[in-house]
């Protein structure tokens, strides 16, 4: 009977319109640690929803160092998996800053998977997982990611589809720009 009553509201015209919008109830806000130095503490998100690049990248792959504030942009696709990740890290942030201490993200399943944790376990990397609910807790990679996608649309704006050729320049814009938090450019 439950089943029957469940499946008439959610088909209800009716009590659809009349039904209040009750959030999620956010899990606890646990404070992040002030970072003791330059990539010892680094978030991780994903800016989505690109349109598809020649190079087949609809995805961009963003790492911030919690220190200094500097961020790295990496062109990649949706069908990247968690190994996939652990690729990109390599190649685009461990050979250049080393190991961090610590990587703060979202609940995202390649963030979350057994291979990502065991291998981060591995090289002695903690993961640290925003709360449910609290995209806040990863909020300077979100702050990154809102910048980005301001600065994306103004640089290719005669060719949408050619976003990841600017990449690299938007990187560099962003890391030259003057940081209130650090009071510095993070260069």
């Amino acid at each position: 009977m439950n089943t029957t009553i469940k499946n008439f509201i959610t088909k209800c015209l009716q009590c659809q319109l009349m039904k209040g919008y009750r959030p999620k109830t956010p899990g606890l806000l646990q404070p992040l640690d002030v970072p003791s130095g330059r990539w010892c503490d680094v978030s991780i998100d994903f800016v989505t929803g690109l349109p598809t690049t020649d190079s087949n990248s609809d995805m961009i792959m963003v790492v911030v160092d919690r220190f200094s504030k500097r961020a790295h942009f990496v062109a990649t696709n949706k069908t990247l998996n968690s190994q996939g990740v652990l690729n990109l890290l390599f190649r685009y942030i461990f050979a250049y800053h080393g190991f961090p201490n610590t990587i703060v993200s979202d609940r995202d399943i390649r963030f979350t998977s057994s291979a990502y944790e065991e291998l981060t376990k591995r090289l002695g990397i903690k993961l640290l997982l925003s709360s449910s609910n609290h995209p806040e807790t990863d909020g300077q990679t979100e702050n990154v990611n809102k910048t980005l996608g301001r600065l994306l649309p103004t640089y290719c704006a005669q060719d949408h589809n050619i976003w990841d050729t600017f990449l690299s320049l938007l990187e560099f814009v962003f890391n030259s720009t003057y940081q209130v938090g650090i009071g510095c450019t993070p260069f």
